[in-house]
């Protein structure tokens, strides 16, 4: 993909970025389809081939969830949500995938404490279970001892990390030329 826009592209730009993985690529679509006057002329780098094994992006999928213990993070992640869901609908291609997410840890954890919370004060939906009730929802996965809470999550899930650097390269180029 990169390959074919180095082609035709001038050598002077207004932006570039550097590591076309899945941030770097949102970053350069994301520049590159602004309102912005010079905001196309973005040059995109990466100093390995196309899904390389050594970077962040590496792999098929990457965690995505609420369950911070501080708002500005609740906050930043809601916005990203939104922004997954408009990059799906502009590209056509399923992008994050909802699983839901259980935290879990001593009951008197208190980063634990702090993420229930951070989610309760942000209004995101979650619900606490004791270590017995969480067990018994969950009987082939869970076996947490008496001294343990569950928090779940539901609308945590996976971002498709892989189909995410090639979705934005290919909304790069297209605007980008």
């Amino acid at each position: 993909v990169i390959v074919a826009v180095m082609e035709s592209i001038d050598l002077v730009y207004d932006f570039a970025v550097l590591g076309a993985g899945v941030e770097g690529s949102a970053t350069a679509y994301s520049i590159a389809s602004s309102n912005a006057v010079d905001a196309r002329k973005v040059l995109l780098l990466e100093q390995f081939e196309v899904l390389h094994t050594r970077g962040s992006s590496h792999g098929p999928t990457r965690l995505i969830r609420r369950g911070y213990t501080k708002p500005c993070y609740v906050d930043m992640v809601t916005e990203a949500h939104q922004l997954w869901e408009a990059t799906e609908e502009k590209s056509g291609v399923k992008l994050f995938q909802k699983t839901g997410l259980l935290h879990f840890g001593p009951k008197n954890d208190k980063e634990l404490e702090s993420v229930i919370n951070c989610l309760a004060l942000c209004g995101i939906p979650h619900e606490v279970m004791s270590s017995s009730e969480a067990n018994q929802r969950y009987p082939d996965q869970l076996k947490l001892p008496d001294e343990y809470k569950c928090l779940s999550e539901p609308d945590a899930g996976m971002i498709l990390s892989s189909k995410a650097v090639d979705t934005f390269q290919v909304l790069y180029v297209k605007v980008a030329g």
